[in-house]
């Protein structure tokens, strides 16, 4: 391999790696942001303030989360929530 063809591998590898860095960082992040309304809501709930609830629902809190906070999902339910072949995973749900 040449000089040239070596650095553009290279760029190009480093490039993808940032894009999968970058895109599994937003991920996360999208995550932890949906947890903490989530956590919020229900502590507005539990403190009945029904209009605190109602804003943190405006928000984007998720009406339907579990009191009790979800397991930690398997390495094989993040993959195939990762790749789109399941459903968003939401943990242990509310059977009542």
């Amino acid at each position: 391999m040449d000089k040239r063809r070596l650095k553009r591998v290279v760029l190009i590898t480093g490039l993808v790696s940032l894009v999968l860095a970058g895109g599994i960082s937003l991920w996360v992040l999208s995550y932890q942001r949906q947890e903490d309304l989530n956590r919020q809501l229900i502590a507005a709930l539990l403190k009945r303030d029904p209009k605190q609830a109602l804003a943190w629902v405006n928000e984007g809190a998720d009406p339907h989360t579990p009191f009790k906070p979800p397991s930690p999902p398997s390495l094989t339910q993040l993959w195939n929530h990762l790749i789109h072949l399941a459903e968003p995973w939401r943990g242990r749900q509310c059977t009542r």
